[in-house]
């Protein structure tokens, strides 16, 4: 409804987004929230509180400017380093999984020096119920927060109130003494920011947390050494804890030992008095860690909640009635293939090749085989075929690729997200700390391969090429450029006589027409032509090796404009012509990842000169005098 009613609400609701903001006040009837609680998956007494989860139901123009907020906030914690490398949870491009990554690498690199690792996890009870709103404002002070911002989080924080939705009952609203209402956008990036202090500690080799989920390392040369580590940090947090209002879950805390040394020993660490056994496979944030990092019990976890999903698939269609493949195969896709393939790019070790080391660890017949069973019967889902079937007559018909394929293919997509993540994410710092080793060492290359035999993380980097690293940068909201929104563009058709009928109609000030094109030797280069009162005032080309011609028509729009700028004495308008519609739309928002430094540019040159340059789109091959 809101998106139907934007177009003549939009400048009240900014008007009042920005009141909000200046003044540092969130609005009462903004606070009032409906809690409808959902029962937790997997727990079967209902009797007990914990089983449920209390999700606030708010206003829908609150959680708009809570959101707006929320992500600047996130955006800015990270920019200035507030919040600590190795958190994740509402900030951007940071995963669960991503964590569990650095994790992982870590303590791989301490198994490969011969060391003990030790990993505690602990949860903190109530979470966002526990944070105090005098205590918040406090933590966002210390952080250097702005005061016009801690004032409107202070409003939003308190007096708040709730009723309690169940099934047809509903409560009387009640005030909250405290907390942060589960189900708005702002709460997570909050309870982060209150959070902090606890990756601070000491005693830990290395800290890591995921919303209220934090984990301590600890590496030493042996267990009684990592073990007696754990005991003191946890006791520090415990103290930290009592001084910030806090408490943890003791039923909530494990630990795991690692080792690869035939010492089968597992101390136990005490928290709150009780004894904490180690476990054979622990998970924590979805992945099944186990002592050696043979990730067998999370492959046969997930395989078998993979496996339940494909059974009632495979209900639903047999070879007599069922849903069309086309559908049974979306199906597969969006459910069963993401359940199986829960952190792949986190346990999976790569297949053995030429240039891996033989000791290197790689996935094994075993666990190759216990995947491609889960596959062939999601083929047998999408389609109404016998169970004698060939399996590569299957693999066809069911557009489902063999595993050895979708592993590979997976490890190549993750490769490539590695190189684009921003420098201070956790998994692109240990890259690039690992990467300086190589660089310092007396033999990079040999140095380099044993990095890679006892690190998976660096064995999936390395199957995609160095390219430019782009940086985490904030959404883009300016207008200062105009372009053609993509919802009203028309046919290619009419759009060509429309384009027509604009050159005839001899536009005031310069106009550049640029455009991009791929060598079968997939290099790309550009062109671009300045046009003044239909004469031809300069010209160019250019040639960036092995890219895409989206990043070439970037390029080529960039130079053309500001060639024009250099002839434009009289601050006349611009308008930059080009075919690429998705080029377009990337300008008018915030820059991709591929050639960001391109898009960055072109849009600071257009806020220098608001309203000035504009950006329009020329169908390609239709006879346009300037494009062709």
């Amino acid at each position: 409804m809101l998106q139907a009613i934007w177009p003549s609400i939009s400048h009240v609701t900014t008007l009042l987004y920005n009141a909000c903001l200046t003044l540092g006040y969130h609005p009462t009837a903004f606070k009032t929230a409906e809690v409808a609680m959902i029962p937790k998956l997997n727990k079967r007494d209902l009797s007990d509180v914990s089983a449920w989860r209390p999700i606030s139901l708010l206003s829908c123009l609150s959680k708009g400017l809570e959101r707006v907020i929320g992500r600047r906030l996130a955006y800015l914690a990270v920019k200035y380093k507030v919040l600590h490398p190795n958190q994740a949870g509402a900030l951007p491009k940071r995963s669960a999984t991503d964590i569990v990554t650095a994790l992982i690498y870590d303590v791989e690199r301490a198994l490969g020096n011969g060391k003990i690792a030790t990993l505690v996890t602990m949860d903190v009870k109530g979470a966002f119920d526990a944070i105090l709103p005098n205590r918040l404002v406090l933590r966002l002070r210390q952080q250097g927060w702005p005061d016009f911002l801690v004032w409107w989080i202070y409003h939003f924080v308190s007096h708040r109130k709730a009723l309690v939705r169940f099934q047809d009952a509903k409560t009387e609203p009640a005030e909250l003494p405290c907390g942060l209402p589960q189900g708005s956008p702002i709460s997570p990036i909050l309870y982060l920011l209150a959070t902090t202090p606890i990756y601070s500690l000491l005693g830990a080799t290395e800290r890591y947390g995921y919303a209220d989920d934090t984990a301590m390392l600890f590496t030493g040369d042996s267990l009684e050494e990592t073990t007696a580590k754990a005991n003191a940090a946890i006791a520090a947090m415990e103290a930290w804890g009592q001084q910030e209002a806090f408490s943890f879950d003791p039923d909530k805390t494990e630990v795991m030992h690692f080792s690869r040394k035939r010492d089968r020993s597992s101390p136990t660490v005490c928290h709150q008095g009780q004894e904490v056994k180690a476990q054979k496979a622990m998970r924590w944030l979805g992945v099944w860690l186990d002592r050696r990092l043979t990730f067998s019990t999370h492959i046969d976890k997930w395989s078998l909640k993979a496996s339940k999903v494909v059974s009632q698939l495979r209900f639903v269609n047999n070879t007599v009635r069922g849903t069309s493949a086309v559908a049974a195969r979306r199906a597969v896709y969006a459910v069963a293939l993401p359940t199986l393939f829960y952190g792949l790019d986190t346990w999976f070790p790569g297949f053995p090749s030429e240039s891996t080391h033989r000791k290197a660890r790689t996935i094994t017949k075993t666990q190759l085989s216990k995947i491609q069973v889960i596959l062939n019967k999601a083929c047998h889902a999408v389609l109404p075929v016998w169970k004698t079937t060939p399996r590569v007559i299957l693999w066809k018909e069911a557009a489902i690729p063999p595993a050895e394929i979708i592993l590979k293919q997976h490890q190549a997509r993750t490769a490539l997200r590695y190189a684009m993540l921003d420098a201070a994410h956790p998994v692109s710092r240990r890259l690039r700390q690992a990467q300086h080793e190589v660089d310092q060492s007396n033999h990079p290359a040999i140095h380099g391969r044993t990095l890679q035999r006892h690190s998976r993380l660096l064995r999936t980097a390395a199957c995609a090429k160095e390219v430019e690293r782009p940086r985490l940068i904030p959404r883009r909201f300016d207008d200062s450029i105009p372009t053609e929104a993509a919802g009203n563009r028309p046919p290619k058709e009419t759009a060509v006589l429309q384009f027509q009928h604009w050159l005839q109609d001899k536009p005031a000030g310069f106009i550049v027409f640029s455009d991009g094109s791929k060598t079968e030797r997939d290099t790309a280069g550009y062109g671009f032509a300045v046009f003044h009162k239909g004469r031809l005032v300069d010209w160019g080309s250019g040639q960036l090796g092995r890219r895409e011609v989206f990043d070439a028509e970037i390029h080529g729009a960039l130079e053309g404009l500001q060639r024009a700028l250099l002839a434009n004495l009289a601050n006349e308008p611009i308008t930059v012509c080009m075919d690429n519609t998705s080029v377009i739309d990337c300008i008018g928002t915030t820059a991709p990842n591929s050639s960001q430094a391109c898009f960055r540019t072109f849009q600071r040159v257009g806020d220098k000169h608001p309203y000035q340059v504009s950006v329009k789109w020329c169908p390609g091959h239709s006879n346009i005098f300037g494009n062709s």
